[in-house]
C-alpha cells in the first residue's frame, strides 16, 4: 500500500491491480485515480463472488457482530468506571472521584489496547480536557494519535 501511495504522490499511472488495491483499501476518495471499466469489472466480479459464497458472508457478518459486541462491552466498562469514580468522589466528600474514575478507566483502556502506561500524562489534564479525551478515546488507532490529541487540547 505504501508503494501505491508513493506512486500517487509522484502522479504516476497505476495499473489495474494497483488501482483495485487502492480502491479496496481506501474507497473512491481520491480524484487522482481514474477508474476505467476494466478495474470496475474486477471489483464487480470479486464482490459477486463474495456475495454468492454464504460461508464468507456469514463469517463477515459474525465478525462484524463480534466487533459491535466488543465495542459495546468496552463502552459499558468505561461507563461503569465513571459511575464508580463518581460514587467514590461523593463518599470522600469531594468531586475529584469523578475525574479519578475517568483517569483510571482511560488509562486502563489505553494500557489494555496499546500496552502503554500514560496515566501520569492523563492526570495532568483538567476536567474539561479529560472529558474531551473520554469522548474521543474510541476513535484513536494508535498511541501517537492519543498523545497528539492530548497535546492539542
Amino acid at each position: 500500500m505504501s508503494y501505491i501511495n508513493h506512486l500517487i504522490k509522484e502522479r504516476k499511472e497505476l495499473n489495474d491491480i494497483e488501482t483495485a488495491t487502492y480502491i479496496f483499501k481506501n474507497g473512491m476518495r481520491c480524484d487522482k485515480i481514474s477508474v476505467d471499466e476494466k478495474v470496475m469489472m474486477i471489483m464487480k466480479k470479486k464482490h459477486e463472488k463474495f456475495s454468492e459464497d454464504e460461508a464468507l458472508s456469514w463469517i463477515a457478518f459474525e465478525r462484524q457482530c463480534g466487533e459491535w459486541q466488543h465495542e459495546g462491552e468496552k463502552r459499558e466498562a468505561f461507563e461503569d468506571g465513571l459511575i464508580q469514580g463518581h460514587a467514590q468522589g461523593h463518599i470522600e466528600g469531594h468531586a475529584l472521584g469523578i475525574d479519578e474514575g475517568k483517569i483510571e478507566m482511560i488509562a486502563l483502556y489505553i494500557q489494555t489496547r496499546f500496552n502503554v502506561d500514560i496515566q501520569k500524562d492523563i492526570q495532568l489534564l483538567s476536567s474539561e480536557k479529560l472529558e474531551k479525551l473520554k469522548e474521543n478515546i474510541y476513535t484513536f488507532n494508535t498511541i501517537e494519535e492519543i498523545k497528539e490529541f492530548m497535546r492539542n487540547l
